[in-house]
């Protein structure tokens, strides 16, 4: 102890020497507003070691190991650690790492640290408490306060408080420094200076009354360290991930950027808010606080989980930052293993050499694939020629060894697109990578098959590869035992002088029974039908059927059925080859047929070799039941009782014979030469049709409508040829036309071609397909309920059909109809054009200039026919019209509106027709009782004939007020086309108001 008191006193009288020195106020802040360059690292006990790790946790790897009392450069101070660097004299060797800051000592307070701790060593198992009080009179005497060697604050920034007055300070027992300051006392004056770590709202919120109050209990040694005052706010470590980032002076991006960072640059800080982090920047030397959007920064994963994986850029580079921005400090080939450290969602940590020196790097994710942590061991195929191992995961790596096609390789996982292997390089095992696209692994769970070999004779190889040698080999149709391997291979046990031997069979060189066989009942088509013993042809019979025998089977492989028959009274497995036998239906439909042979045989069994049961006329209406392709299933009766029978579909038609029940899309058997004959057998071989017996071909091949019918239905319509319609419309067969208007309305085509196309593609688009406007089934019953109001119709057409060829029951019933349609003929007219000539007879002109009233509302109409299709317009009562004339086609001694004459009217620039009671001619005149020619005279009762009107016609009145001028019995009127007037006498005239 007394020992100790004469150091103490040594001590003192050293510090009041070291007061009384110069001091320039100036010149010492500006030296501790630096971040010291050198500093000495001590370990806890004197000739020790200091570990240096490779990142800022006591759990990330030691770099090495620093002995005690050794010079470091400072490269960057941190909350924890310093990051610092260190030259081996002895290796020349550079190194850097992480030290804790408890275990660094600014170099310039280094020596006193060393006397210190010499100190207590001398004074060991004296244990000094951590605060002594002291008297005013032991300061005086020159005792000196020495801070506990355990207390080590860490220093940032100096900030230099105001002179505090030497008989200020109060020294109270209990009374400790503030957390966070460090007090020193300064030479020649008693004023004291407080030095903080980190400036924080705890520390810049200290009152001056606090300072007072406030006074050291120890000499404290000043260190590298940096605390922060706050205790509710938590330390960070992150990167930049904004380039820049800023520092802002206020928690708001609206405030001054106090000092900005790149991208990747690894900063400190703190929590601050929900969206803000703060931070110590050091401005011209100097702490000051600051604020980092929290978007703009990434925390560091603390955690720092070694991993391994492999670089599959190339090449792979290490930044020396975290952000692609930065430089590169070592680059790797494609497929290198790499270690790394888990570091931001975005990037690892890692450490390599730098010309000898360990150097924190990083490597961003995208450059690298993780390895599998749960290797998986598989066995596989190697599809390439050759397969490959390389030395790294990468096809531009060196190949260590390569192997055939078909060869069985083993493996584990490793990443996507790669496998792990070892291999044997010159009898040393060796790790190597396969790429996975050049290997097929084989099934985790082997699905089991009992097939069939197809091919002549079926190969098991050494190796799944057709190149290899073939171990065994099986008769085409042997039932083979195999497991699923891989795409296109199956494995096989199989053996060899006794010794079960794994081989492999090409998926190709067997088929697979379904799974799920289907029962069938069917027909033997071969005569006779065989069971083999095995599914080839080659192999030997185990039974035979006749020909038309109904048997039983179920599927098995494409071509061939499974069977069971009974042999010696013993069950056996056979096989029946598919086109041996036909299948029948198996949803049989009831139909009515009609027999077309001239004797419709019912036979035993489904073949003309059988016997036959019962026998029908030809045109036997017999109701049978759909069985196979080619045969019916009927029963009759023979002796009273029932029995089961077979009908040939050729014997029989689904379709009634005779032309009234054809379907018309059926082809007719005939040429042009047979209508032309048919022509000329009917006396009209000056018929203008017998000229178009080509055309009718040509239009059925073209719209599948039936060529007899299409002759017989132009025959009908236009009485071989003479009708108006095809003389002065080229319509042949009065399409368009209806029984109260059968000229009228009637269509306009340009040649008797056009007629026989449009009106085919009509029918048969309109009344022989299904879903057609008019459809009622393809038949001449099934068009007559809506194509003509005379039932005989179909009986007229049926008729003529017959006399063109004789109906064909056989050739009809194994005919297919031709549901297709040709091009349409475009928009049809009723109207004949301007120009071209008309039936007078029909067609009745009056002269120019008739005018009429509409006497009541009607409809304007473009056929004198009542259908809602042709109404153009409505007129009302007092509409002026012109009357052009009429046609005597239109019916007029029907029912209303076909009781009287309907007008061909001119109204607004259009044309069309009205009933004739609707409206009021004003001066129209018809000559009557009159057999040649009536006088035209000059005046009434005059003597000079001037012209004459022939019997009947139409004359155009003079008007007066509105009514015709006349006098005495006599009409004036003009001639005939021609403005000129003269008379006619009234006793042969008519006037004509409706």
């Amino acid at each position: 102890m007394k020992k100790a008191k004469q150091l103490s006193v040594y001590c003192l009288i050293l510090l009041l020497i070291l007061q009384y020195l110069p001091y320039h106020p100036s010149a010492s802040a500006t030296a501790a507003e630096k971040v010291p360059e050198k500093a000495v690292v001590f370990a806890e006990e004197s000739g020790g070691t200091v570990k240096i790790y490779e990142g800022e946790s006591t759990q990330s790897d030691v770099a090495y190991l620093i002995e005690d009392d050794t010079e470091v450069i400072v490269l960057e101070e941190g909350l924890e650690f310093t990051f610092l660097e260190h030259t081996d004299v002895k290796t020349d060797t550079v190194w850097l790492g992480y030290v804790e800051n408890s275990r660094l000592v600014e170099l310039s307070s280094a020596e006193e640290f060393r006397l210190k701790r010499s100190n207590e060593a001398v004074e060991s198992g004296i244990e000094e408490e951590s605060d002594i009080e002291e008297s005013n009179d032991a300061v005086n005497s020159g005792n000196v306060l020495e801070e506990a060697a355990e207390e080590q604050p860490q220093e940032a920034a100096i900030n230099e408080d105001p002179p505090i007055e030497e008989d200020t300070v109060q020294e109270d027992e209990g009374q400790t420094s503030i957390a966070g300051e460090e007090l020193t006392e300064t030479s020649g004056s008693n004023d004291v200076q407080v030095q903080e770590a980190e400036i924080s709202e705890g520390n810049t919120n200290t009152s001056e009354e606090e300072n007072e109050k406030t006074a050291p209990s120890k000499t404290k040694v000043t260190k590298m360290s940096i605390t922060s005052a706050s205790i509710e706010s938590v330390s960070l470590e992150g990167i930049a991930l904004a380039s820049p980032t800023n520092v802002y002076q206020e928690a708001s991006t609206g405030s001054k950027a106090l000092k900005s960072y790149s991208q990747g640059t690894i900063l400190k800080y703190e929590t601050f808010s929900a969206e803000w982090h703060r931070a110590t920047v050091y401005i011209s030397g100097k702490a000051t606080i600051g604020y980092i959007k929290k978007s703009d920064v990434e925390n560091i994963d603390s955690s720092k989980t070694d991993l391994e994986g492999v670089g599959i850029k190339s090449p792979t580079n290490i930044y020396s930052k975290a952000s692609r921005n930065s430089s590169v400090l070592k680059t790797y080939a494609q497929g290198t293993i790499l270690k790394y450290r888990s570091f931001t969602s975005e990037w690892y940590e890692c450490t390599v050499y730098v010309n000898g020196s360990a150097t924190i790097g990083y490597i961003n994710k995208n450059d690298l694939e993780e390895k599998q942590d749960n290797q998986v061991d598989l066995q596989g195929v190697g599809l390439k020629s050759p397969t490959k191992v390389y030395s790294s995961a990468s096809e531009g790596a060196g190949v260590l060894k390569s192997y055939s096609a078909g060869t069985i390789l083993r493996y584990s996982t490793f990443i996507p697109g790669w496998y792990e292997c070892t291999v044997y390089v010159n009898g040393k095992a060796t790790r190597g990578y396969i790429n996975a696209s050049d290997v097929e692994t084989a099934v985790e769970n082997p699905v089991s098959y009992s097939g069939v070999g197809i091919k002549s004779p079926t190969y098991v190889y050494q190796k799944p590869s057709a190149d290899s040698a073939a171990i065994k080999s099986y008769e085409q149709g042997s039932i083979l035992k195999y497991q699923s391997y891989v795409t296109g291979w199956y494995a096989a046990t199989v053996y060899i002088n006794g010794k079960a031997t794994t081989g492999y069979i090409n998926a190709n060189d067997v088929e697979n029974p379904v799974l799920s066989p289907e029962k069938h009942i069917g027909v033997g088509l071969a005569s006779p039908v065989k069971v083999y013993q095995v599914p080839s042809t080659s192999s030997s019979a185990i039974k035979s059927y006749g020909q038309g025998s109904i048997l039983h089977y179920e599927t098995f492989i494409t071509g061939w059925y499974s069977a069971t028959v009974y042999v010696s009274g013993k069950i056996h497995t056979g096989y029946i080859k598919a086109s041996d036998v036909e299948n029948t239906t198996k949803s049989p439909i009831n139909l009515t047929v009609w027999g077309i042979a001239s004797k419709v045989n019912v036979y035993s069994a489904a073949s003309r070799n059988a016997s036959i049961l019962k026998s029908y006329n030809n045109g036997s209406e017999l109701k049978v039941q759909t069985f196979t392709s080619t045969w019916y299933k009927a029963t009759v009766y023979i002796s009273g009782e029932p029995q089961t029978g077979y009908i040939h579909k050729d014997d029989v038609s689904t379709e009634k014979p005779g032309y009234l029940d054809l379907d018309l899309r059926k082809p007719a058997q005939i040429t042009a030469k047979d209508i032309e004959n048919f022509f000329d057998r009917k006396g009209r071989g000056d018929s203008p049709l017998k000229a178009y017996a080509q055309n009718f071909i040509n239009v059925q091949n073209k719209y599948g409508v039936n060529a007899a019918y299409l002759v017989a239905h132009a025959i009908w319509e236009t009485g071989w040829g003479g009708s108006n319609l095809i003389t002065y419309k080229n319509n042949l067969y009065g399409y368009g036309a209806y029984d109260v208007c059968p000229f009228t309305c009637g269509y306009y085509f340009n040649t008797i071609e056009e007629s026989i196309n449009a009106v085919a593609y009509i029918v048969k688009r309109d009344y022989l397909t299904s879903g057609g406007a008019y459809y009622n089934g393809p038949t001449l019953t099934g068009m007559n309920v809506r194509y003509a109001t005379d039932q005989n119709w179909k009986n007229g057409i049926s008729n003529l059909m017959e006399g063109i060829q004789s109906y064909d029951a056989k050739y009809y019933s194994s005919t297919a109809a031709i549901t297709g349609n040709g091009i349409s003929p475009g928009t049809l007219s009723r109207d004949i054009p301007a120009g071209k000539p008309v039936p007078s007879s029909v067609v009745i002109e009056f002269p120019q200039g008739i005018s009429a009233t509409i006497n009541e509302t009607v409809n304007f109409r473009t056929l004198p026919y009542t259908s809602s299709s042709t109404v153009i317009s409505s007129l009302q009562a007092s509409t002026k019209v012109t009357v052009l004339g009429y046609n005597m086609d239109v019916r007029t001694t029907g029912s209303y509106p076909y009781d009287h004459r309907w007008y061909r009217i001119s109204v607004g620039g259009k044309t069309g027709w009205v009933y004739g009671k609707s409206l009021t001619i004003d001066n129209l005149l018809q000559v009557k009782d009159v057999t040649t020619t009536l006088n035209i005279r000059n005046a009434p009762n005059g003597n000079d004939v001037i012209g004459s009107a022939p019997a009947n016609a139409f004359l155009k009145s003079v008007m007066n007020n509105g009514q015709p001028v006349s006098s005495n019995g006599w009409y004036n009127i003009y001639l005939l086309n021609s403005t000129v007037t003269g008379w006619v006498s009234g006793d042969y005239i008519n006037e004509i108001h409706n």
